[in-house]
């Protein structure tokens, strides 16, 4: 069983803090979570919106685009519940603090 972040590590902040990225191979999201989410996106990209709201940009369409294109969304916590729960989840944002150094987070764009 995998447990899950709840802080990082000197070392890692040193590094995020070094590169402006930092790679969390396990532990960020639930293998479960991670699963579900995949699901969740693969619709974005399919067109279907649990919402009904669109997110703020899709920039990749299949039919429209080729396949070894990036694929990108803006904001798709608008178009699907369960990305908002992640997204907007306080963990999430808690660990984000953490590596910035800031006593909280709040999500400009996913």
């Amino acid at each position: 069983m995998m447990t899950l972040v709840e802080s990082f590590t000197h070392r890692q902040i040193e590094d995020f803090n070094r590169d402006g990225f930092l790679i969390v191979e396990e532990g960020l999201v639930s293998e479960r979570a991670l699963e579900l989410l995949r699901r969740r996106y693969e619709g974005l990209f399919d067109g279907r919106y649990e919402t009904g709201i669109k997110p703020d940009e899709v920039n990749w369409v299949p039919g429209r685009d080729p396949e070894d294109r990036t694929r990108q969304i803006c904001n798709g916590w608008r178009a699907d519940s369960v990305i908002a729960a992640q997204v907007l989840n306080a963990r999430t944002g808690r660990l984000g603090a953490q590596l910035g150094g800031y006593r909280g987070t709040r999500i400009l764009q996913d």
